[in-house]
C-alpha cells in the first residue's frame, strides 16, 4: 500500500488527474447504472397510488390562492433625450424627521 502511495506521489501532476478524473468517472458511470433502475422503479410506485390524493392538490391550490399578492409600482425609464426630475431633495426631506 505504501509502495503504491509512494508510486502515485512520484507521478507527474498530469497523470495524477487522469487517475483522479478516470477514478471519477468510474464512480460516477456505477452510480448512474444504480441510480436508474430505482428512479423506475418510483415512478412504477407513483403510478400505481394516488399521487395527487396524497399531497392535497386542492387545499394547497386553495392555500396558495389565499396568500397576499405583492403589487410592485411602475417605473417609467426616460429614454436618451428626455429630462429626468431630480427627486433626490423629496426623498432626503421626506427622511429627515
Amino acid at each position: 500500500m505504501n509502495e503504491t502511495l509512494a508510486k502515485l506521489r512520484n507521478l507527474p501532476e498530469g497523470k495524477k488527474k487522469y487517475i483522479v478524473w478516470g477514478i471519477t468517472i468510474f464512480v460516477g458511470i456505477l452510480l448512474l447504472i444504480w441510480w436508474i433502475p430505482r428512479v423506475g422503479e418510483k415512478l412504477q410506485d407513483v403510478g400505481k397510488s394516488d399521487f395527487a390524493e396524497e399531497l392535497s392538490l386542492p387545499e394547497l391550490k386553495e392555500q396558495f390562492e389565499s396568500i397576499p399578492r405583492i403589487e410592485f409600482p411602475t417605473v417609467s425609464i426616460p429614454e436618451e433625450g428626455e429630462e429626468q426630475v431630480d427627486s433626490s431633495e423629496e426623498t432626503t426631506s421626506s427622511l429627515i424627521f
